[in-house]
């Protein structure tokens, strides 16, 4: 009996020991809402880490990307229907054999996409603060994700002219974004491209805005901004 006892002990340790991570991809939620679908895996018997990286760009819907050396077979069931109850249906899983770590261990990614609004993913990506290139002067370029942007000038072109320095933006059709005056006037166009680059340190993941018109204004410059993995 005490040997039966011992062994059960064993058993419930290790199991416990081998819980499933789940890294949450947070970037398009509320943090009211990661926390409470951390809380809500983690009483399933999940551990969860949170990150705000930015989704693969072949990920366009809600979807878990398992490791196919998963220990739990009922963890990806589990953790949908967990999801589907608060309101986040997943519309995709599939195990992968290359990528990130979490593919090779017993861990699973999950990218939460509310209401699979694309053009909304798509903002919140391309909202950041981008340093001027390409050009021998240096301009800054703020775009909030709630469709305003915010020029600053180490040395304004134009100083008489400035009401250019702050308007709205908008995606007219991917990979084309408009810079707009708030009295409606459309003068900026720029192509967005990514691109991986590396330095001594490691990867870069580049958003570049590269303009599609040549206005003075500007210097001619393009933009970039680069998160490190």
């Amino acid at each position: 009996m005490r040997l039966h006892i011992l062994l059960f002990c064993l058993i419930f340790t290790t199991s416990c020991s081998t819980k499933t991570k789940v890294h949450l991809y947070g970037r398009y939620l509320p943090k009211e809402k990661t926390t409470l679908i951390k809380k809500t895996l983690e009483a399933s018997g999940f551990s969860v880490e949170i990150n705000q990286f930015p989704f693969p760009d072949d990920v366009t819907q809600s979807t878990i990307l398992y490791s196919p050396f998963i220990q739990d077979e009922y963890a990806v069931n589990i953790a949908s229907k967990e999801l589907a109850n608060l309101g986040y249906p997943i519309n995709y899983s599939q195990s992968l054999f290359s990528g990130k770590h979490f593919y090779t261990k017993n861990n699973l990614g999950m990218f939460i996409l509310p209401g699979g609004n694309t053009t909304e993913k798509l903002t919140i990506d391309i909202a950041n603060l981008y340093k001027s290139t390409n050009c021998d002067h240096s301009v800054t370029l703020n775009l909030d994700a709630k469709g305003r942007y915010e020029l600053t000038f180490k040395q304004l072109p134009f100083p008489e002219e400035s009401d250019y320095l702050e308007g709205r933006w908008r995606i007219t059709q991917y990979p084309y974004i408009l810079l707009s005056l708030d009295n409606g006037y459309d003068w900026f166009y720029f192509q967005i491209r990514n691109e991986q680059s590396r330095d001594h340190i490691g990867p870069i993941q580049k958003t570049l805005l590269v303009s599609q018109d040549r206005y003075a204004h500007l210097y001619f410059c393009d933009f970039e901004y680069g998160l490190r993995f």
